[in-house]
């Protein structure tokens, strides 16, 4: 029983560890190329945003894919991920459902998506 939920425990680690590095390098390439996220996120927050926005939102991701490493308050971090991720996908959800041609990036929407859903139910699985 021990082995197993060590097992579980390292599954979770290795999961969040990735999610955290994805949510910082998201965060990162806002920071370092903010007009490449300005239309994206205009769409996403339904106003007009500029450099320095995207800039601030990178920094805010970036914070949270490292709280997230760290296992730092993780029903918050998990939770705020997973809502992130949420809007990030219902930003894209035409490009979702068209991921042929240019849009083969969006076809890592939904998965990472299900990561995220995945860990924080984990999480209020273990804390029960």
């Amino acid at each position: 029983m021990v082995q197993k939920n060590m097992s579980l425990l390292w599954g979770l680690f290795c999961l969040r560890l990735g999610l955290g590095l994805f949510l910082s390098q998201s965060g990162l390439d806002k920071m370092v190329a903010p007009e490449q996220n300005i239309d994206t996120l205009s769409h996403l927050l339904f106003i007009s945003v500029n450099q320095s926005l995207v800039i601030i939102l990178g920094a805010a991701e970036l914070v949270l894919g490292l709280l997230l490493i760290l296992g730092i308050a993780k029903t918050i971090t998990y939770g705020a991920a997973l809502i992130l991720q949420t809007l990030q996908a219902m930003a894209n959800i035409q490009a979702i459902f068209m991921p042929f041609g240019s849009n083969h990036f969006f076809i890592a929407i939904l998965p990472i998506l299900f990561a995220f859903g995945k860990t924080k139910i984990s999480l209020l699985l273990l804390a029960s």
